[in-house]
């Protein structure tokens, strides 16, 4: 039995097992977890196949790769040298189509262009709350006591009182201050009341963090509570409830990091 015991503590040496430490084991472990998921659930496998084989090679018992000399030394050697980073980037930017954009250059005008248009018409648009709120005051008491005490939708108790909505008219102050046709169409249409505008990826984003906002209770006043989500374009849009909450959680976070930095100033 000694003999056998010995051949059996050799074999095991030899294969490799008698190097595992606990740390490596865990570390192969995760190494496999992220392999799996960049190859069978495909999230971010340019991201996490290479460093799923980086940790799996580098936690292999008895096999020098890190060693100098190594295979893993030679890359580590490379990395340190800053020569291996530009050649990733540029193996990165060779996996990209740039043929749309080199055939018609201003088109990455225009992309920039669009998203400072969106981020702009994001800020603005609850103008028309704003405009309501300096002009129409008693309107204002009115539009509040509907929502609040008869249960209409902020828009619906808008179109009630005066008329016209304040999404609406805050559209046409865009237009008046000369903003561009497509701008003024997301602040028109931010709640999505036009069916057509949910098919306007623009305006679906700004609708979706305005969502996000009500949902946080940021910004919002008497009729937080009381908007219509159009919960097929939320899930056409992919995010689902877990995405939900983790940006809330996230976002919940910052805002404390802010408000703590401003108190202590």
């Amino acid at each position: 039995m000694p003999h056998l015991a010995e051949l059996l503590s050799r074999f095991l040496r030899s294969t490799g097992v008698g190097g595992l430490t606990p740390g490596s084991v865990l570390m192969l472990a995760l190494a496999c977890f992220l392999l799996y998921l960049g190859i069978k659930k495909r999230y971010e496998p340019l991201l996490l196949v290479p460093i799923g084989f980086g940790a799996l090679l580098a936690n292999l018992p008895y096999t020098g790769l890190t060693q100098e000399g190594g295979l893993l030394a030679y890359f580590y050697w490379g990395v340190k040298s800053g020569i291996f980073p530009p050649l990733i980037f540029l193996g990165v930017g060779a996996l990209t189509d740039f043929g749309p954009l080199l055939a018609n250059p201003s088109t990455f005008l225009l992309g920039a262009a669009a998203q400072l248009g969106i981020f702009t018409a994001a800020l603005l648009k609850d103008i028309g709350k704003v405009v309501l709120s300096q002009y129409v005051v008693e309107a204002q008491k009115k539009i509040n006591a509907l929502v609040s005490d008869d249960g209409y939708s902020f828009r619906e108790a808008e179109k009630e009182v005066i008329g016209i909505d304040h999404a609406e008219l805050g559209g046409m102050v865009a237009e008046k201050w000369k903003f561009s046709s497509q701008m003024a169409d997301i602040i028109r249409n931010h709640h999505l009341h036009d069916e057509s505008a949910q098919d306007d990826i623009e305006t679906v984003i700004v609708y979706l963090a305005d969502t996000l906002c009500m949902m946080m209770g940021l910004g919002g006043e008497v009729d937080a509570l009381h908007y219509r989500f159009h919960k097929k374009v939320i899930e056409r849009s992919g995010f689902t409830d877990t995405d939900f909450q983790e940006v809330m959680a996230e976002f919940g976070t910052k805002i404390q990091l802010v408000e703590d930095l401003m108190k202590s100033n």
